[in-house]
């Protein structure tokens, strides 16, 4: 295959994960897994680029030192890019690297891929003449046929990380999203597989782009359903949410809490609105991190409030969950170091005690977390020393 024909190959896959940079990279206040999507782009553009200076090499017979770096390069960048997706799928499944197992994954990762730099450093001169596994020698096929199981390795335990993921977490959104990076995984050990089968197939980069382009075209949807502050459901997932509850023809029994931050005007007027923010952001962690494992439905109602769905069977028990949203508000409040300090007023609301309705369900909830409001106004009026504000 002449280098003409592999550029044409590569020159849509090149420049779709041109653009999916560009479009990723004017985001502000990206998360750790946004940025080392950045660095996956970046490396399967300089793999495909390399490949096309390769052929082109190898057709003017560039030998020696030449052939050696192309070759070294192209083998380093396959080490970088497989890794890098296995710690993109580990941030991905463990939220940002919360959970510490992830973080162990990622570490023995990185020692791997070290160590594959090193000893593709380390490749004779002698063993690297030629370009590509059409006409390569024992010594080059068993240089670039490492390289390539190694990379379909890291493939191959991104997507048990995904499954791991799939099989054990419990919020829906997060299974669903691991089954999005299983499929993307896989797709480019299809790729790769294939390549290595037949060498005029030149699957593997195009495979990965669409992997990647399906990545960013999942970050996207996930964008359009979320606050961009919190990073919870936003107004209009949460409308569509209540509107398939309302919809639903004998479904369990569910509850609903509406929370508001106390005096939150207070927060941003006397300390700024840019700890405001951080104060809402806040409250969304501490309501995510409390329901994650309940599989609940937590969205940003608007402003300073906040709305939580659950399958709760009894008044009983939402008083319970609300005992302990206000245990966690303690605990941030004594832990976190902030010029200000938290309150929350909970409404509840169950769905049967309601008639069955979700317009009800809604007042009812926000009736009830006025009247905590007004109960959290008049403690502190009581007693000033009970004022946790700021």
């Amino acid at each position: 295959m002449s280098w003409v024909e592999n550029m044409n190959i590569n020159l849509f896959p090149m420049v779709l994960v041109l653009v999916v940079l560009i479009s990723n990279r004017v985001k502000v206040g990206k998360p750790g897994s946004s940025r080392v999507f950045d660095l996956i782009i970046i490396f399967d553009f300089l793999l495909m680029l390399i490949d096309i200076i390769g052929v082109e090499s190898a057709q003017r017979l560039v030998q020696g030192n030449g052939m050696w770096v192309v070759n070294v390069v192209r083998m380093l960048l396959t080490v970088l890019l497989t890794t890098t997706w296995f710690i993109y799928v580990c941030l991905k499944i463990s939220l940002e690297c919360a959970d510490r197992r992830a973080l162990a994954a990622i570490s023995a990762a990185m020692v791997i891929a070290v160590i594959a730099c090193f000893i593709v450093l380390l490749i004779p001169h002698e063993y690297l003449m030629q370009y590509g596994l059409e006409r390569a020698g024992k010594k080059l096929r068993v240089c670039y046929l490492g390289i390539s199981y190694l990379g379909i390795s890291m493939f191959a335990a991104s997507a048990v990380v995904a499954l791991y993921g799939a099989l054990h977490e419990a919020n829906k959104e997060m299974r669903t999203m691991s089954i999005y990076l299983i499929v993307f995984s896989l797709l480019p050990i299809l790729g790769v597989t294939m390549q290595n089968i037949n060498q005029t197939f030149r699957t593997s980069s195009p495979c990965l782009s669409l992997a990647v382009l399906y990545v960013y075209i999942t970050m996207q949807n996930k964008r359009v359903i979320t606050d961009s502050l919190t990073g919870v459901n936003n107004r209009r997932e949460l409308d569509a949410y209540l509107e398939r509850r309302g919809r639903q023809q004998g479904q369990n029994e569910w509850g609903m809490l509406m929370i508001d931050v106390d005096d939150f005007k207070q927060i941003n007027d006397s300390i700024g609105h840019k700890l405001g923010d951080d104060a809402l952001w806040n409250v969304a962690d501490i309501l995510r991190t409390k329901f994650a494992s309940e599989g609940c439905f937590v969205a940003r109602y608007g402003g300073d409030e906040f709305v939580v769905c659950g399958e709760w069977n009894s008044m009983g028990e939402m008083e319970h969950i609300r005992a302990g949203i206000e245990k966690c508000v303690e605990r941030f409040n004594n832990e976190k170091v902030r010029p200000y300090k938290l309150s929350l007023s909970v409404g509840i609301a169950l769905w049967s005690e309601c008639g069955c309705d979700v317009t009800a369900v809604l007042e009812a909830a926000d009736k009830d977390m006025y009247e905590q409001k007004q109960m959290h106004k008049e403690r502190r009026k009581s007693n000033c020393e009970h004022c946790n504000v700021y």
